[in-house]
């Protein structure tokens, strides 16, 4: 953050994904906690607390897509904004590879 810190918007952006990403994150936890918490009922109906864990799939898969999408889109705007910005080779490859060291 520091790094880009010259371009005003970066900041902005970056908060706001980083926002989002927690907002998707806590969404998942309420999802799971309502649909995985055992209910008095299930002690007698295993198949049935199978079957209300699985409607939780297509909530699981928008939340991977999501969250998924926003780490890609935090790691490419380092790589476009780099080249434009005054450094030397030699810190600009540190950077480089710090970046690249994160994608690991």
């Amino acid at each position: 953050m520091r790094l880009f810190s010259v371009l005003k918007w970066i900041p902005i952006v970056s908060y706001c994904l980083y926002v989002f990403l927690f907002l998707i994150q806590v969404e998942n936890i309420g999802v799971a906690l309502y649909w995985y918490i055992p209910r008095s009922s299930d002690v007698d109906n295993v198949q049935g607390a199978l079957a209300r864990i699985t409607k939780t799939a297509s909530s699981a898969i928008a939340n991977a897509a999501c969250t998924t999408v926003l780490d890609i889109i935090l790691f490419i705007i380092p790589f476009m904004i780099l080249p434009t910005l005054k450094l030397s080779t030699e810190r600009r490859r540190a950077c480089y590879l710090a970046f690249f060291i994160g994608i690991l």
